[in-house]
């Protein structure tokens, strides 16, 4: 007995050692979750990653099926929701800064049915494009029709004279495209309002479209963000597979257009919304040439995510994004005096506007102000050092500045007078965004970020006005001021002649 109470001692020391010296301590035993039908798992991450694994069943984080035995990581200050329609049984290793079980998911039964809605949209819209052209196939011989059966056999076949065109075996189908057939759908949320899930619901309708083979378009027009791109900017993405649970957004093929701004009104000396209006207009004749051309992306549809408001000048501007989409479906989260006043204000359209007002999702953990800044800061932190799976190395060079002041432009007019401040008998301005060059100091740009311009400086000085229609390539971030020398962190080699637009966003580099 002593001999073998000495080798189970023996082996717990091996086994001790073996763990510590390997580091197994990543083998810890998760917390096994069991979620009955419609149940839904919801959870903030603190500072330590979380890692979720599907055991049984079938679940999806907002919309894309989680895949069984595969480990899912989610970083640090991440939130996240595992939903189940027939019951899953979830591992979460790490401790969650909160955690909660929901057992009434009423609003996905809701979200599922807009999607079906949105389907029949697209079949209808497939079914009503491809109209059959006849026009090119040969018409009957009377001639033929007195002739008896037995006459058809014993007589050769007669050859058509050079007059009768050969009868074509296909049908010519040609591809008439028609916007008001197709789903466009906008999504907006109350005034002022917070963790409602506007961009979750755009999420969840993306990734089941993908699920069953489209290919919809996702327009982000919420610069606050820049869920497509970084923040202070707007764009279109094209997406051809459910988001992936752990990168989100493939951003490789996505269009963006520079703004500068965290909020379409954000700055009223340069009328900024009167810029956002008119690249929002910009982005929706590029959306539109899209649908006209490609197929696929016509029978799939759009989502758009609106951009939030909190006045009645951005609510005008929310009205107007959606008439410039010719949006046929307006989802609106909880909030049905919205809905009633976009009903109203958007019974003018050319095709009729359905507007649907949707129970929003719930909430654990309420976001403070200072936490969206600190996501736009991860999120210009990600575009230029990566992810913790995927790793960047950008680059820091030092520019003379008179170098890159020669290329920085700024959109907007911050000397113009309102209307009522007009001197007598001089008419107001009618072209209020305009594009100029900004005659800065070096220090007015320290820590800003700055976007790359497909316009070269030549086209600008040509034509400044093609700015508003051109979309960026990539960003840049000013990180530091000596004297008559800038510090420059780029991801890639900046264009020698391209424009670079200003943004009042700004990043402050703490891995310098």
């Amino acid at each position: 007995l002593l001999q073998l109470k000495l080798l189970q001692i023996h082996i717990y020391i091996y086994i001790y050692i073996f763990i510590h010296r390997y580091n197994l301590y990543s083998f810890e035993m998760g917390k096994i979750i069991d979620l009955e039908a419609r149940q839904e798992l919801i959870f903030k991450v603190g500072e330590e990653p979380i890692k979720l694994e599907l055991r049984r069943g079938l679940a999806e984080v907002y919309g894309t099926e989680m895949l069984a035995n595969k480990t899912y990581t989610f970083p640090r200050n991440s939130k996240a929701a595992v939903f189940t329609y027939h019951g899953a049984t979830i591992e979460l290793t790490g401790t969650p800064l909160k955690s909660h079980v929901s057992k009434s998911c009423d609003y996905m039964t809701c979200y599922l049915s807009i999607h079906r809605d949105l389907e029949r949209m697209r079949d209808e819209a497939e079914r009503s494009s491809e109209l059959i052209n006849y026009s090119g196939m040969q018409q009957p011989n009377p001639n033929m029709l007195d002739r008896s059966p037995a006459d058809l056999a014993g007589d050769p076949q007669p050859q058509p004279s050079s007059s009768e065109a050969p009868c074509e075996d296909i049908a010519k189908v040609e591809f008439k495209p028609d916007l008001s057939k197709t789903p466009i759908c906008f999504v907006c949320e109350p005034c002022d309002a917070r963790n409602v899930g506007k961009s979750t619901l755009c999420r969840i309708l993306l990734s089941y479209a993908a699920r069953r083979g489209r290919a919809p378009i996702f327009v982000d027009l919420d610069p606050d963000q820049g869920h497509i791109g970084l923040p202070g900017t707007i764009g279109a993405l094209s997406i051809e597979a459910p988001i992936d649970i752990e990168t989100g957004f493939q951003l490789k093929s996505s269009l963006l257009m520079q703004f500068g701004h965290t909020s379409p009104s954000a700055d009223t000396e340069s009328k900024s919304d009167l810029y956002y209006k008119a690249i929002v207009e910009n982005l929706a004749k590029v959306v539109h040439s899209k649908l006209e051309q490609d197929k696929k992306s016509y029978y799939s549809g759009v989502i758009i995510n609106s951009s939030s408001w909190t006045d009645s000048n951005d609510y005008k501007i929310l009205v107007d994004a959606c008439k410039s989409f010719k949006a046929n479906m307006v989802l609106v989260v909880d909030d049905e005096v919205l809905q009633d006043d976009l009903q109203k204000d958007l019974s003018d359209c050319p095709t009729p506007v359905k507007v649907i007002n949707l129970p929003k999702t719930i909430e654990i953990y309420k976001t403070r102000a200072t936490e969206s800044v600190e996501m736009r800061y991860t999120r210009i932190k990600e575009y230029f050092y990566g992810t913790e799976t995927e790793s960047f190395n950008p680059m820091t060079s030092e520019f003379e500045f008179s170098y890159i002041k020669r290329l920085i432009y700024r959109i907007g007019n911050p000397l113009i007078l309102p209307d009522a401040l007009m001197p007598l008998g001089r008419k107001p301005q009618e072209k209020r965004t305009q594009v100029s060059h900004y005659d800065c100091k070096a220090s007015d740009l320290l820590h800003h970020i700055l976007a790359i311009s497909y316009c070269k400086l030549e086209d600008v000085l040509e034509n400044p006005d093609c700015v508003l229609r051109t979309n960026i390539m990539g960003f840049i971030c000013i990180t530091s001021v000596r004297g008559d020398k800038v510090s420059i962190l780029y991801p890639q080699k900046v264009p020698i002649d391209h424009v670079l637009l200003y943004s009042d966003i700004q990043y402050m580099d703490s891995l310098i």
